[in-house]
């Protein structure tokens, strides 16, 4: 009986990490779950380490909906750091939904400013008419003079009305 006990125990701590992490993922994707109030940074920071590491595999999980998936996306701008600047900018090239790579480009903007720049610009020659709307809306959260360049030289070229009106929106707000 006592060898069973502690197979039994030894079998508890080896897999406890995964119960945690899992206990971590449903308290995320609970958090997400809301469809007008989304959650806050105070609430996903309460929940612990590794929030942005459970983030970066929601936002990846084709089994979870676009919409906890896109939140995802947009929380990882409370958690700025180079890990999460690497997945937002490559997210912003090849997020396998449109939602997700609108969703980068503003949490990049949010989270880290005039760093973003560059990635966001990029966004702003893409081919996707939306995406380009996201980049010109995110580029006006952006102070710096930098964006205030890139949305005058897009305009200059841009075919698109909604693409324009959203640059003209975003030259004013500055």
């Amino acid at each position: 009986m006592n060898r069973t006990l502690r197979a039994a125990a030894l079998l508890l701590l080896a897999y406890a990490p995964l119960a945690s992490a899992g206990n971590l993922r449903t308290q995320v994707l609970d958090l997400l779950n809301a469809y007008e109030d989304t959650a806050t940074a105070e609430e996903l920071k309460a929940l612990g380490p590794k929030v942005d590491r459970e983030l970066m595999h929601i936002a990846d999980d084709d089994h979870v909906p676009s919409s906890r998936r896109s939140r995802a996306i947009t929380a990882l701008g409370f958690f700025p750091g180079d890990d999460v600047r690497d997945f937002l900018v490559s997210h912003t090239e090849a997020a396998d939904k449109g939602i997700l790579r609108r969703k980068a480009v503003m949490s990049l903007a949010v989270a880290y400013g005039e760093e973003a720049v560059p990635t966001v610009v990029k966004a702003l020659a893409d081919d996707d008419d939306l995406l380009r709307v996201a980049a010109a809306q995110a580029l006006a959260l952006i102070d710096a003079e930098a964006s205030t360049t890139a949305l005058r030289s897009r305009l200059e070229v841009e075919q698109s009305a909604a693409v324009k009106e959203a640059i003209d929106k975003a030259l004013e707000a500055r």
